[in-house]
Parts: structure tokens; sequence; C-alpha cells
């Protein structure tokens, strides 16, 4: 039995042996294979996941320049109308806008009065001013309307002389209102 015996711890110890070999030799050549291929494929995850966000960054940023440009190409289209939409406040900012441009120019404001607007003037307002001024003051006021934004038109102008070279001027001045947006 001793001889079975100590045959058998020779095996056993042979076993161990070629195990603790294995393992050794796993743990110091097919582990860190393994582990730098896990290391790498989180590497790979990692700079993917970059990729993709910075995909829909780059995306997102071609959306906004595409949005933005659109707006504005509104914006500029939009600064040729009178900034309010509804009849009243658009005649009172055209109203300003002559106030300023009559001053702007030296001359005088006489009167102006809100022209009802015709049934086929789309979102036209008209008031019908009256001015003194000299000949000076009536061509910088007509420069300041027409050659400015938003656009504007002189209409129906008439000139009369006044005592002292002074002009008195009439005319309608009308600009358009923005279309409502829904």
């Amino acid at each position: 039995m001793s001889h079975q015996r100590a045959t058998l711890l020779r095996k056993a110890a042979a076993l161990a042996l070629a195990g603790a070999v294995l393992a050794a030799c796993y743990f110091t050549l097919v582990e860190p294979f393994f582990e730098a291929h896990r290391r790498y494929d989180q590497s790979i995850a990692k700079l993917r996941f970059s990729l993709e966000r910075e995909k829909a960054v780059a995306q997102g940023e071609r959306r906004f320049k595409q949005v933005l440009e659109e707006r504005k190409r509104l914006d500029v289209a939009q600064r040729h109308y009178l900034a309010e939409r509804s009849v009243a406040l658009a005649s009172a900012e055209l109203q300003g806008l002559v106030k300023n441009a009559v001053a702007q120019g030296k001359g005088e404001l006489l009167s102006m009065q809100v022209v009802p607007a015709p049934k086929d003037a789309l979102r036209e307002v008209t008031l019908r001013v009256r001015m003194r001024g000299d000949v000076g003051a009536l061509q910088r006021m007509l420069h300041a309307l027409e050659g400015g934004l938003p656009i504007l038109f002189v209409n129906q102008l008439s000139i009369d002389a006044a005592s002292g070279g002074d002009l008195l001027v009439g005319f309608d001045v009308s600009g358009h209102m923005r279309e409502r947006r829904e």
C-alpha cells in the first residue's frame, strides 16, 4: 500500500505541478492577450460612441446653420415691411417714421391722419401728411422716407408756395404690414 500510495502521491503531485505550470502559462501568456483584447474592445466602443456623438453634433450644427440661414433670409425680407401686424399699431409705427423723417429733414409737421385702406389693399397702411419746409427739408424728408427700411411709398405729392419762401407739402405715405403667422 505504501508503494501504491507513493505512486498516487507522485501522480497527484505531477498533476498539481502540471496544473500549476498550465495556470502559470495561462496567466503569463494567454490572459494578458485576452485582457489587451478587452481593453481594445472597450477603447473601440468608447471611440465609436464618441464618433456617433460627434456625428450627431455635426448634423445638429448643420441643421442649426440651415435654420439660422433661413431665419436670416426671412429677417432680411421682413425688414421691408412695417414691424407691427395690426392696422392700429402699424399706423402708429408709420406715424413715428414720418415724424422722424420730417424732423430729420428739418421741416415742420402740420398734420397726419390715417387713410382708410381700400378693400383691395392687402395689408397696406396709408397716412395723409401735411408739412412745411424749404426745398432742402422736402428733399431730406423724401430721401429718409423712400430711401430706408421699411419700404415706404410716397404718393399724391402736392407742393404749394407759402410765405417766407417755405413750401406747403401734402402727400400720402404708405407701407405694408408683414403677413400674419399662423
